[in-house]
């Protein structure tokens, strides 16, 4: 009988059985490694059984928020040497041309859908006898893990040495600037088509960590999981981060976080004003903002302690990232010159250049400045590049103001909770921050309250 490979989670299975690796926030279930290497053993036998999935197939998981069921999946299609496809709520998994789709049940699941509440452990309970197989085994499709809008080479393959290892310096740089240590339990709350989300969760429970899940979307219950079960890292996203700063005082106050080494925070710019209350909440060392797009992936990370610098810093590129800024011409421009950012990284399933949508530049120290999705030609009063961004900010800045976006005429706010912004206050401190003449046309809009994306990202229309 195969043995596992050192270094996958059916060793860690083998080596430790009875540690508990997952546990559900608030539901209370629990798994230990070996009913972990159980679970996803037999339900990668029946998948293979009775949906043909096998080396390279493609499995859609749509959900908004992670739990227990979704990493018996993933472990499962590790098994096979399939690809995880995930997808927010309402995606069309077609195109993905999957061979199976599981959704959860309370997510609206498209038609045909398994569920994730129900199916999967009806799959499960139905399984074949006989051997389960073990991953690392078979040779890695080239994709393992597709998430929205951008397939991502992460978790178990079997690649060419150099490829291999330019994965491993993006992910470890990536893990070690993040804050991440051997054996340190890790939160696993953001929306799991992230790109972060899994990495960071997967790279956990390989390093021995145990994985606190919150399947619940409410951000009380992710500060009362950062006291109980005391996560040393946990990655949430700067509309997550949001959501608990805007909790009552008295609730910040007594939540304790002091278990917490790195939060992880992916998916979106984070306003300079979150970022250090946030900072104020759980630590200047803790916060660890993410640069990473849909197009490219992780691209930066910003070191913590220069967390409160220039609110469009992204920080340094990832080791083995190569970011190049590029004028209209295509062709790549000088530091401290605005241009188009894009970027070459290993963690892409197509390793080639890709534009990231956004305008930035590099600075003199070649930190990343990202100025947003346009650039109106603005500089500050010391003749810095301004955008969308840095505006957005100086609005949010505004203890009246819940959230803010800038259009291409105008920048619309919406309220906080009984509060009234004044429109022309807040296009004072927008032209405090980001220059005088630069934002002299600039209109400022109050409206009852701005749509989200899937992200939870406020949008203009």
């Amino acid at each position: 009988m195969a043995q596992p490979r050192p270094g996958t989670l059916e060793a860690l299975a083998a080596a430790a059985p009875d540690q508990v690796v997952l546990r559900e926030h608030g539901s209370g279930r629990t798994r230990t490694r070996a009913a972990w290497d159980e679970q996803a053993g037999a339900l990668a036998a029946v998948l293979a059984d009775r949906h043909g999935v096998g080396h390279g197939a493609r499995v859609a998981i749509l959900l908004a928020r992670p739990r227990l069921e979704l990493l018996d999946l993933v472990l499962a299609l590790a098994k096979l040497g399939a690809v995880p496809v995930l997808l927010p709520p309402g995606a069309d998994p077609a195109p993905a041309d999957p061979a199976v789709v599981f959704a959860a049940a309370g997510d609206g699941p498209p038609t045909g859908a398994l569920t994730l509440e129900e199916d999967l452990p009806a799959l499960v309970a139905g399984a074949p006898a006989g051997t389960r197989p073990l991953s690392g085994f078979r040779t890695a499709p080239r994709t393992v893990l597709a998430t929205a809008g951008m397939p991502t080479r992460l978790l178990e393959r079997d690649d060419t040495h150099t490829d291999a290892t330019a994965l491993a310096t993006v992910a470890g740089d990536l893990l070690v600037r993040a804050g991440h240590r051997q054996g340190r339990g890790h939160l696993l709350a953001a929306a799991p088509w992230l790109p972060a989300t899994l990495l960071h969760a997967n790279v956990a429970a390989l390093a021995g960590g145990e994985l606190t899940i919150v399947p619940s979307g409410r951000p009380q219950d992710w500060l009362d999981a950062l006291g109980t079960h005391e996560p040393g890292t946990a990655v949430l996203t700067p509309a997550d981060l949001a959501a608990i700063l805007a909790l009552p005082a008295a609730t910040l106050e007594a939540a304790d976080t002091t278990a917490l080494d790195a939060l992880l925070v992916a998916g979106d710019h984070l306003p300079l004003p979150h970022r250090l209350a946030a900072a104020d909440l759980l630590g200047e060392e803790s916060v660890a903002p993410l640069y990473a797009t849909a197009e490219l992936g992780p691209v930066a990370l910003l070191h913590r302690e220069a967390l409160t610098a220039d609110p469009g810093t992204a920080g340094l590129p990832l080791q083995g990232v190569e970011v190049t800024v590029r004028g209209p011409d295509g062709t790549a421009v000088g530091r401290g010159t605005v241009g188009r950012i894009d970027a070459r990284s290993p963690l892409r399933a197509d390793p080639a250049d890709a534009t990231s949508g956004d305008l930035g530049l590099r600075d003199e120290d070649g930190r990343l400045v990202v100025l947003g999705r346009r650039w109106d030609g603005w500089t500050d009063d010391d003749g810095r590049p301004v955008g969308p961004l840095r505006a957005q900010d100086a609005a949010l800045g505004d203890p009246a103001v819940a959230a803010a976006v800038a259009t291409a005429d105008a920048l619309l706010v919406q309220a906080a909770p009984d509060a009234t912004p004044d429109p022309g206050a807040l296009a004072d401190r927008v032209r405090a921050t980001c220059g005088a003449d630069a934002a002299r046309d600039l209109e400022v809009r109050v409206v009852a309250r701005l749509a989200r994306d899937p992200l939870g990202r406020p949008v203009s229309a």
